[in-house]
């Protein structure tokens, strides 16, 4: 290997042969931005965190799609379309990590039904950690040592589960109401039928 030839920003060891976006660029509304930062990385790295990309910006995007503009045009545009037929088989994963559940307010009381993602932390925390290592090359220019440690912190050790209203408009027909439990849900009461 020449001394010209980068080293992957991932795994600090395989010559690099493609560009990784450092923020998955899936994240983002078309047209995209123009000033993502892509970094050095081999193949398998960049490729082996597809699936855990994809599932990130589910996450992502559901969450924010009631929040912000972005977050909104990035579910419209981006996902919804995706999980409605445009990637066979993402729908089929998706429903795989969705339970209905019952939602409960902060004073337990009950709430409803509502689709719960299940989301399970390992492929998020690949991606934050994609992330940090990013982040730390852009700053210092120097791949992380290997054995540094990314730490992503949770409570408690079960499943991150979450309510996600537009998941729901995806799944299947439903009409939006507001919690007003001061928790900032949003749910979705589904039409019979």
């Amino acid at each position: 290997m020449n001394e010209q030839q980068q080293i992957c920003y991932l795994c600090g060891v395989e010559p690099a042969n493609t560009r990784d976006h450092v923020f998955p660029a899936n994240l983002f509304p078309k047209p995209l931005p123009t000033n993502l930062h892509t970094l050095p990385a081999c193949r398998k790295c960049n490729e082996s965190l597809s699936k855990d990309e994809e599932l990130f910006r589910i996450v992502v995007a559901s969450r924010e799609a009631y929040e912000d503009e972005t977050g909104n045009r990035t579910w419209t545009e981006r996902v919804r379309p995706d999980l409605q037929g445009g990637r066979s088989g993402l729908k089929k994963f998706v429903q795989s990590l969705t339970k209905v559940a019952p939602v409960l307010s902060k004073t337990d009381v009950f709430l409803g039904m509502a689709f719960v993602l299940e989301v399970d932390r390992e492929p998020v925390n690949n991606v934050l950690t994609k992330i940090a290592k990013g982040l730390h090359f852009l700053d210092t220019g120097q791949i992380l040592p290997q054995d540094s440690q990314i730490l992503c912190d949770y409570a408690g050790d079960q499943p991150e589960r979450f309510i996600s209203p537009p998941l729901d408009e995806a799944m299947r027909g439903a009409k939006r109401f507001d919690l007003g439990d001061g928790c900032g849900h949003i749910l979705e009461k589904y039409h019979e039928g």
